[in-house]
């Protein structure tokens, strides 16, 4: 049974909002991030219509270790975590058709890998990184490393997280070019989703 949730700032937000004389019509266009999708949708004692929630599948909170929304079971899935690029895929296309909420905005995370060997959790911007140390105490105190890697690269995939069937390390996962992704975006868009990887800006191998 379905148990009253006091975790309900939605609402109350709401209330204010209403108190301070914005008309229902208004309090609808103002949108919350919906921490319980996919796992825990709908949030009990939580009265807020998913039109005014914006969804995603994985967040920020939930990519480090220790996070209570790391675990989705067969609900959703966490790519820094599992590491299954199909089971990732398949629950962020289920996002985009699924028709059980009306939601207005979907997200997509499009991130990085961790350095899990140094245990550098930082993102590869190349700042980050012990081989620009300059001087011998920078190098001696220096023990979690970020190399650097290019953000934007027209020429790949999605999940550029797996090369060669293994998982790397310090590595944007760039699923925003996933193919079925798009399309799935696309239809829910209500956008054709007859196109090529060329049409949507991604080499023709991505299909």
């Amino acid at each position: 049974m379905c148990q009253d949730n006091s975790y309900n700032y939605g609402s109350t937000f709401a209330k204010y909002m209403a108190e301070a004389g914005l008309s229902q019509e208004d309090i609808a266009k103002v949108k919350i991030w919906e921490s319980d999708y996919p796992k825990e949708f709908p949030l009990c004692g939580w009265p807020i219509p998913s039109e005014r929630y914006a969804i995603q599948l994985d967040c920020h909170d939930d990519q480090f270790p220790g996070s209570s929304s790391r675990d989705m079971g067969d609900t959703g899935s966490v790519l820094v975590k599992e590491k299954n690029i199909d089971r990732h895929r398949n629950f962020n296309v289920q996002m985009f058709t699924r028709t059980d909420g009306n939601w207005q905005i979907k997200l997509v995370l499009s991130s990085y890998t961790f350095m899990e060997t140094q245990g550098a959790y930082g993102f590869p911007d190349g700042n980050s990184d012990c081989n620009k140390c300059l001087t011998s105490e920078c190098r001696s105190k220096c023990s979690k490393s970020m190399p650097y890697s290019k953000a934007h690269r027209d020429d790949v995939c999605g999940y550029t997280c797996i090369e060669n069937g293994s998982w790397q390390q310090g590595v944007y996962t760039r699923v925003h070019r996933d193919f079925r992704i798009i399309k799935a975006m696309r239809q829910w868009m209500g956008l054709s989703t007859n196109v090529s990887p060329r049409d949507v800006g991604l080499p023709d191998n991505c299909a």
